[in-house]
């Protein structure tokens, strides 16, 4: 599916990866049931990262800034996601274009994550997600 040889890889059924050439994976990823990976503007996932069943992580955006253009027509911007290392995604979780998270965090099912996470180690949840607690 992604053409390339990823140690301790796991992928469940009915995941859609699209543009899997900017996709670049860590050892011991996990994808499981229903993920939808949008890689157009890059996607990287560290080692031991778990993302949970029906998440959505999109790499591109539609610009809206010309008010004489319908948003459908202006032009799609391109921005990577960087999900760290030794991260919990819980289900139905939307990442959006952009966004960087932190080694060691826990994204809280249901959330949605629209700015970078860069405090190691934290809980995040909510829409949109902010900070929760320390894991430790």
């Amino acid at each position: 599916m992604i053409g390339k040889k990823t140690p301790n890889l796991i992928v469940r059924a009915d995941v859609n990866i699209s543009s899997s050439r900017n996709l670049k994976l860590g050892r011991d990823v996990s994808i499981n049931h229903s993920v939808f990976l949008l890689c157009e503007g890059g996607l990287e996932i560290g080692d031991f990262v778990s993302i949970a069943h029906n998440t959505s992580i999109i790499t591109t955006e539609h610009s809206y800034s010309d008010p004489d253009t319908p948003i459908k027509f202006q032009p799609i911007q391109r921005l990577p996601v960087v999900i760290g290392s030794n991260i919990w995604i819980g289900s139905r979780v939307t990442i959006l274009a952009g966004v960087r998270i932190a080694n060691g965090t826990v994204v809280a099912a249901g959330a949605v994550v629209t700015r970078s996470i860069d405090v190691e180690n934290t809980i995040v949840g909510g829409v949109p997600a902010r900070h929760i607690k320390m894991r430790f």
